[in-house]
């Protein structure tokens, strides 16, 4: 099956946050891997998720800046830009 590159089955919310952020899977998706990277791309958290379609995610420890969520489950990717303030 080929993986499909995309954020129609992710929302993320909000966009600019401190502390709290909130990931809204829809379409079906639901287990799969979360992880948060920074601009250089290392890792800033990393979690696995188990049938949950929205998942909240606590970022207070996050240095502030640009940030890159990625969720990859068995059949879609989706990548998307948030920022820590």
């Amino acid at each position: 099956m080929a993986v499909n590159e995309t954020t129609t089955f992710v929302k993320l919310y909000p966009d600019q946050t401190k502390n709290l952020l909130v990931v809204e899977l829809t379409d079906g998706e639901s287990a799969g891997t979360i992880c948060i990277t920074d601009v250089t791309g290392k890792t800033a958290l990393k979690q696995t998720n188990a049938n949950e379609e929205q998942i909240e995610l606590n970022i207070s420890s996050l240095e502030n800046g640009i940030y890159f969520l990625r969720f990859q489950s068995h059949s879609a990717i989706a990548n998307i830009k948030f920022i820590k303030e």
